[in-house]
């Protein structure tokens, strides 16, 4: 008898090799590799994780403006692919690419095999993370410790998420993995690093349109930053204008012959002054009660001003990109409309 290789034993070797290389993957990622050489942040992150999370426990219904109409118009998805006549009569199906189609999705995914209202608090504490962890890890990109992402925990629950902006939470923490990614790409570029950056900045366009705007201009702050080795800018410019690209078929296709007609008033402005004066109310001011508004203003004080003394000595190009984003985010407060009517309607703009 003649010893044959054993074919059973080469797929199982072939899985084995593909499940090795993906977990080196996954603990090499910069956020892995942060928390498993900081315990302080990962206990941190984990304290941090579990009171934002209280308020999950404490009602079985989220009071979140938005957050019903979101999840009526998703539970319809179901509906409407099985055929209902119903729900067939008065909805369709967008057809072309939208913002909100991520959140919609998400939900109807969940909703199918999960109560409604359980698939919904995973949805919120899926996105009440995105921001701290999204922002540890633009953190490690930029050279900082991510410690400082930790502080981002404070404005889980803002104005924004108190009015149920799920769509806009979630496409701003996105947002941040994003600009870490394009940051390493224009450092490193790379075809690996390219597809994965791309395709995260159209989900993000998939999931709000305020929230791609904001992330691209943030990314042009970054762009400047980079002046004048203008090879890198050139590749955080391309790469960091994705999400807006991505809005393009929504724009394009979406508009209703009403939308084509531009208004006479296609936006409003308000005063500098009322801005910076509603600044706290529509970042931190969401609890009761003397003592908890002055820790939170205090917080607040400390977000605000913090960043101006954090840039090392001799100015090194890492500080330019955090000072630009720095700069750039005031910008976005203060040049941003509160409502926009044309080419779509949108409530709530710099508020957020």
């Amino acid at each position: 008898m003649t010893n044959q290789p054993d074919a059973a034993m080469a797929p199982p070797h072939s899985a084995s090799s593909k499940s090795s290389k993906w977990t080196q993957l996954w603990l090499s990622s910069p956020l892995i590799r942060a928390f498993r050489d900081d315990r302080l942040l990962l206990v941190g992150f984990l304290i941090g994780t579990l009171l934002v999370f209280l308020p999950l426990f404490q009602t079985p219904f989220l009071p979140q403006t938005d957050l019903p109409n979101q999840a009526a118009m998703a539970t319809h998805v179901s509906r409407l692919l099985a055929g209902d006549e119903v729900a067939n009569r008065f909805f369709m199906l967008q057809p072309h690419p939208s913002p909100y189609w991520l959140l919609y999705a998400l939900i109807a995914l969940l909703a199918s095999f999960l109560p409604v209202l359980l698939a919904l608090k995973l949805i919120v504490a899926v996105t009440l993370l995105s921001v701290p962890l999204g922002m540890m890890r633009l953190l490690t990109t930029l050279r900082r410790s991510p410690r400082m992402g930790l502080w981002a925990f404070i404005i889980a629950w803002d104005f924004s998420m108190s009015m149920g902006f799920i769509a806009f939470c979630l496409a701003t923490g996105l947002g941040l993995f994003f600009l870490a990614r394009t940051l390493e790409f224009a450092a490193k570029p790379s075809w690996q690093s390219a597809i994965p950056t791309v395709l995260l900045g159209v989900v993000i366009s998939f999931c709000h349109a305020h929230g791609a705007g904001a992330i691209v201009a943030l990314a042009g702050g970054l762009t400047l930053s980079e002046l004048p080795r203008w090879p890198r800018a050139f590749r955080t410019a391309a790469l960091g204008l994705v999400p807006l690209l991505g809005l393009l078929p929504w724009v394009l296709l979406g508009s209703s012959s009403e939308n084509r007609v531009v208004p006479q008033r296609i936006a409003v402005w308000p005063d500098w002054s009322e801005r910076v004066f509603r600044l706290f109310h529509f970042s931190l001011d969401q609890v009761n009660g003397v003592s908890a508004k002055c820790a939170l203003a205090l917080a607040f004080l400390l977000l605000l001003l913090t960043p101006l003394f954090l840039a090392r000595s001799g100015w090194r190009r890492s500080d330019r990109r955090a000072f630009a984003l720095y700069l750039s985010a005031w910008l976005v407060y203060l040049l941003l409309p509160s409502a926009l009517y044309w080419p779509f309607f949108q409530l709530l703009i710099y508020e957020r």
